[in-house]
This record gives structure tokens, sequence and C-alpha cells, in this order.
């Protein structure tokens, strides 16, 4: 039985090991316009800084670190 297709933007996206889905997508956005660091976001999804990182580049959005936030 073939799968429903999606619409180009509710695909979900790999970054690494990581597949982030459209509902994930807009938690990062929320999470960046509440103020967590990117630590927090990494802890949030079980996965590492770098990951988010990269996924917030590709989403044109960046969220600080805890070093930065002191």
């Amino acid at each position: 039985m073939r799968e429903p297709d999606l619409e180009l933007d509710e695909q979900p996206v790999a970054t690494g090991p990581h597949v982030w889905t459209p509902d994930e997508d807009q938690q990062l956005r929320e999470g960046v316009e509440f103020g967590c660091t990117i630590e927090e976001l990494a802890d949030q999804f079980e996965v590492t800084v770098p990951v988010v990182a990269l996924k917030l580049a590709g989403m044109g959005l960046a969220a600080p670190s805890e070093a930065e936030v002191g």
C-alpha cells in the first residue's frame, strides 16, 4: 500500500541522523522566539548541539549558547 504524498513543506527533513518533522520545525521556531538556548533546544529534541545549530542555520535562525546568556 502506497503512503499518501506529502506537500513539500510537510516532508521531514534530515540533518545528520535526525529527521525533522514540520511540528518540530515549529517547536524550534517557538523555542528561539521564547529565548531558549541552543543547549536547551538540543536537550528538548534529544540531539546534539551541532545538529540543532545546523537545522537552525538552514531555517535562517539562531539561538544563543548558555555561555552567551551567562
